[in-house]
């Protein structure tokens, strides 16, 4: 299964209650062999792009940190209908404060 992960925070950014269950998360599902591909905000040590075994992590330049902005939401859209178009995401989840939705 390949599934995309929308988040504007991750353990690299902040520690809180909504990235310690992001993380877990997508542990869980790469432990199953699911295909993982994340999109984030800026990486706070300007990392652009890391790729584990089953876990892909996309880190967005021009959007802060740890925050929403209206670049977050153009960005993130953007390049997840550009991955979309060559990997075919099975599954959409969003995460954010106190939210998890699956699309």
């Amino acid at each position: 299964m390949n599934i995309c992960l929308l988040t504007r925070s991750l353990p690299c950014h902040s520690i809180g209650g909504m990235e310690i269950i992001t993380e877990l998360i997508c542990n869980k599902l790469a432990s199953k062999d699911f295909h993982l591909t994340i999109i984030t905000t800026k990486h706070p040590d300007n990392i652009k792009y890391i790729k584990n075994e089953h876990i892909e992590t996309y880190y967005l330049d021009n959007c802060k940190s740890g925050k929403y902005s209206l670049n977050w939401w153009r960005e993130s859209r953007a390049l997840f209908h550009k991955l979309n178009k060559k990997n075919k995401f099975d599954l959409l989840i969003t995460a954010d404060h106190g939210n998890c939705e699956v699309m």
